[in-house]
């Protein structure tokens, strides 16, 4: 069994991952500085910016369940 390939795994570059960061922060920024979202403050603000962001994941991933705070989230998202 020596030498054969069990699996492969993706690799990542790490500074890509750092430009994609930067990218959702500006696009995140950008949702919260428009009229719908620009008067609202913790939760409903993180929830307006989220749709503004792709209201088509923020329905597959929150809409069944906006009330809860999913684990992780906090208020420090992007």
């Amino acid at each position: 069994m020596q030498g054969q390939i069990f699996a492969e795994a993706k690799e990542f570059e790490f500074g890509s991952l750092l430009l994609q960061e930067k990218k959702i922060k500006a696009m995140k920024t950008q949702c919260e500085s428009t009229s719908e979202c620009q008067s609202l403050y913790g939760l409903d603000l993180i929830r307006c910016a989220r749709r503004c962001m792709s209201a088509e994941c923020y329905d597959e991933l929150y809409a069944h369940d906006e009330v809860t705070v999913h684990a992780g989230d906090g208020l420090n998202y992007y």
